[in-house]
């Protein structure tokens, strides 16, 4: 059943300005189908229930709203999700948000993924960002590498939690973007590879974690920074990148992460909040923190979406033609 939720108009407008149509998507209906319908208004806001909905491949400018991460069964999962066009119609200027899935391709511009799960299962890269200008990711828990592609301009990928690299496939290519308040854990030394040419990307305030092997002792095998706009205020492990910066922390101990973060123990995405005495406390631009939970839009812990979460929602099981009908709808809204 899908339901128009017109009533949700006015508590949206507060977040999403270009929305025309909400329309509610439950468990068992493909989103595919939704979004491919002739009848589909471009900007329309889609609400997903707890469910899953497969591989989708979005072609039409839309809002996607999922129920955050992390918290059990009540998840909105997706597979392989693909923001691309055709010859009518382009996704130019979509969201997702509170959603899980397992690979993300960006291959128009000015697409935002916040407060997403993206867990590549058995793939090496998560996210795959193309040839294009304003891919955005924000505040996402992401398992898995994410290859950025030819001359991606304007990236921004920022207070995320990333287990994986970064890197390029062409390095004779100039790439442009910020790199920023992330956590990242790697298990090689390359956690940032952006090639040679790549001067116009901004590596700052993030915690790059690299095993005890990367400090290397031999100056000609550390990873070069010159390559970058700025490589400032991260933590990095001591001899694992060159840099005579000195607003970076350069940590010359055996384990990273029980030098930065809570105990173990904690959730999956908790045990990366930094220690009362971590060396990345204050560390960052204008005393800020390092990392996913740093600067002015910390990470959210369970991925809380941007926008509505319908948490309960009553209307009539029948009612007759052009009868005026009561609906009872509780949402929450986290911005």
């Amino acid at each position: 059943m899908k339901i128009n939720l017109l009533i949700l108009g006015l508590m949206l407008a507060t977040t999403l300005t270009f929305a025309q149509n909400v329309i509610r998507v439950q468990n068992g209906q493909s989103l595919q189908t939704i979004i491919d319908d002739p009848a589909f208004v471009a900007g329309s806001v889609l609400l997903l229930d707890p469910g899953s909905y497969g591989d989708v491949i979005v072609r039409k400018r839309v809002s996607i709203i999922g129920s955050g991460y992390f918290n059990g069964t009540n998840e909105a999962q997706l597979e392989d999700v693909t923001f691309s066009s055709n010859n009518l119609t382009t996704s130019d200027g979509s969201l997702i948000t509170g959603c899980s899935m397992r690979t993300i391709t960006i291959s128009r511009s000015n697409i935002t993924v916040q407060r997403c799960r993206i867990y590549p299962s058995g793939f090496s890269t998560s996210v795959d960002i193309g040839n294009v200008n304003n891919a955005r990711l924000v505040q996402c828990f992401i398992e898995g590498g994410i290859a950025i592609q030819w001359g991606a301009t304007n990236f921004l990928i920022k207070n995320s939690i990333i287990n994986g690299r970064i890197g390029t496939n062409f390095s004779s290519v100039q790439y442009t973007g910020v790199i920023a308040y992330n956590t990242m854990t790697y298990e090689a030394c390359d956690v940032i590879s952006l090639g040679t040419t790549n001067v116009n990307v901004t590596v700052a305030n993030n915690i790059l974690v690299t095993p005890a092997t990367c400090n290397n002792a031999n100056a000609q095998q550390n990873y070069r920074t010159d390559m970058f706009a700025s490589f400032n205020n991260n933590i990095v492990r001591l001899g694992n990148y060159q840099s005579t910066n000195p607003s970076n922390v350069f940590l010359n101990v055996a384990n990273m992460a029980g030098t930065l973060f809570t105990p173990a123990g904690t959730s999956l995405e908790g045990k990366y909040m930094l220690s009362v005495s971590s060396p990345a406390k204050g560390a960052g631009e204008g005393g800020t923190d390092c990392g996913a939970f740093g600067g002015a839009d910390p990470y959210v812990l369970t991925g809380s979406p941007v926008g509505p979460v319908i948490q309960d929602l009553q209307v009539p099981a029948t009612a007759r033609q052009n009868e005026t009908i009561q609906i009872r709808l509780r949402a929450k809204i986290q911005n």
